[in-house]
């Protein structure tokens, strides 16, 4: 996690609550948990970044109710997410795999994100070592994934947190952007 002094946080796309929730979701979230922000900073980083029927839907609610950044997002998911099944979130996790230029910890967060999505619908259905095992399976270059793979046969106690990191150190030694 960035502290905030020393890293100013990107701006967030516009949200006016027609378009795409999820994206606007995801992202919101990966900032979030990224720069660490304090409950109300927090919040007013997500209410900075809506306008129209999402910000109305959003101070329309009670200070108590929209306190944290989490909480802004529920209230949007509320109004504009669509339900996805458990089904078709176990499909976006098991089909999550390390985009072209995405960094190590931007997927990582995406796989923990999606883990913590399934289980808050079907609580247990993803486990430590699935979440591990999907990361290291979604990652990019293939000689890494090998690798991976090969180290957690070794080591199969071993946590997502940690496998990125191992994963970090392979990529600093072999110089892989």
């Amino acid at each position: 996690r960035v502290p905030l002094q020393y890293m100013q946080p990107p701006r967030l796309r516009v949200f006016s609550g027609d378009g795409d929730f999820a994206s606007f979701n995801d992202d919101a979230r990966r900032l979030l948990t990224v720069f660490d922000f304090p409950d109300l900073v927090g919040a007013e980083f997500v209410i900075q970044s809506l306008e129209g029927r999402a910000r109305s839907e959003v101070l329309g609610r009670p200070a108590a109710d929209r306190s944290t950044g989490p909480q802004v997002l529920a209230i949007l998911q509320e109004a504009f997410g669509q339900p996805v099944s458990t089904l078709g979130l176990l499909e976006q996790f098991h089909s999550r795999r390390q985009k072209p230029r995405e960094e190590l910890l931007e997927y990582a967060q995406a796989v923990e994100s999606l883990t913590l999505t399934v289980n808050n619908q079907a609580p247990g259905t993803i486990t430590a070592a699935m979440q591990r095992d999907r990361f290291i399976e979604g990652l990019h270059p293939p000689a890494l994934r090998r690798d991976m793979k090969r180290w957690v046969r070794e080591h199969p106690d071993v946590s997502l947190r940690q496998a990125r990191v191992e994963a970090q150190r392979w990529m600093r030694e072999d110089n892989v952007d």
